[in-house]
């Protein structure tokens, strides 16, 4: 069972070859968006940048945007929204 960061990953890159490299929207409950903040923070101390630059409203460049009580979601270019693999 992947986590929420290995399976927005995943849907990113799979946008990506579907759509051009066009980025998507993640659409996310905020009790989904800070545990998601946690493991990108300690991902970026161990691998990268602080994770004090990291933005907070995107994942990987995606807009990440924040709705009540969602499902984890991504919205394509072309407004179609699919839950994500979890």
């Amino acid at each position: 069972m992947p986590s929420l960061y290995e399976s927005m990953n995943a849907a990113l890159r799979a946008h990506w070859q579907q759509h051009n490299n066009q980025y998507p929207t993640f659409i996310l409950a905020p009790e989904q968006h800070e545990p998601l903040m946690a493991e990108i923070a300690l991902v970026r101390e161990v691998f990268g940048p602080a994770a004090a630059l990291f933005p907070r409203d995107k994942f990987h460049g995606a807009p990440i945007e924040l709705r009540p009580g969602a499902a984890p979601a991504i919205r394509s270019v072309d407004g179609v929204e699919t839950l994500l693999e979890l």
